[in-house]
């Protein structure tokens, strides 16, 4: 499956918050980009899956355009962790399966509107 690129990009409300949405897709989340840096020094960025609001990835705060790679920990049957012998978790990737991501703005220069550019790999 080939890497698939979505732009969203955000305009905030006066009040400081703002959402959008990738197109559905599936595939593993490759990584997701924060393209700008006129949101202030207060505003946070939350991903999630709109579907099943898992949490992918919550910067705060959001001031420095940078790419992330969020990888979940794999866990047991009992919910625990599941580590290699030096003590480290296993990653593994957050999938979509016909579903969006929800990018969230919040405490973004209130007062000004601002806008925003995101970006988020799926393949």
């Amino acid at each position: 499956m080939y890497p698939r690129l979505h732009s969203v990009s955000i305009t905030t409300s006066t009040a400081g918050a703002g959402t959008g949405y990738t197109d559905v897709d599936h595939g593993r989340i490759l990584s997701v980009q924060l393209a700008s840096t006129n949101l202030g020094s207060t505003g946070s960025v939350a991903y999630t899956n709109e579907t099943t609001s898992e949490a992918i990835l919550t910067k705060a705060p959001a001031t420095t355009k940078a790419v992330y790679y969020p990888r979940p920990v794999v866990c047991n049957s009992t919910g625990g962790a599941i580590k290699v012998s030096t003590g480290a978790s296993i990653p593994d990737y957050f999938y979509l399966s016909d579903h969006r991501v929800k990018i969230s703005l919040a405490g973004v220069s209130v007062g000004t509107a601002k806008t925003a550019t995101f970006r988020v790999t799926v393949g």
